[in-house]
């Protein structure tokens, strides 16, 4: 990531978003990432969205890339969910 990113620590949060705008990726990190915090206290969208915000200067590897279909208001869509993990 070029920058400090936000991320969800639910999958459903992620599709959520995801299909919100049509497009992107989820990235999946099953064993979280060394510089991160939960920021779900500070959300305005409580506990629910279950957010945290991840270093800048964490990199991850690309482990698997599976396109999955998420059904939409405007039809199905198509969302790359990328296996990663954390390269320390």
């Amino acid at each position: 990531m070029s920058g400090t990113s936000s991320w969800s620590s639910k999958a459903s949060v992620a599709e959520h978003f995801a299909k919100k705008c049509y497009n992107g990726a989820i990235f999946v990190c099953d064993n979280g990432a060394s510089l991160s915090t939960s920021i779900s206290h500070l959300s305005g969208f409580g506990m629910e969205e279950a957010e945290v915000l991840v270093s800048k200067d964490v990199r991850f590897k690309v482990i698997d890339i599976t396109i999955k279909t998420l059904k939409t208001d405007i039809g199905n869509i198509e969302i790359p969910f990328v296996s990663t993990e954390e390269i320390l």
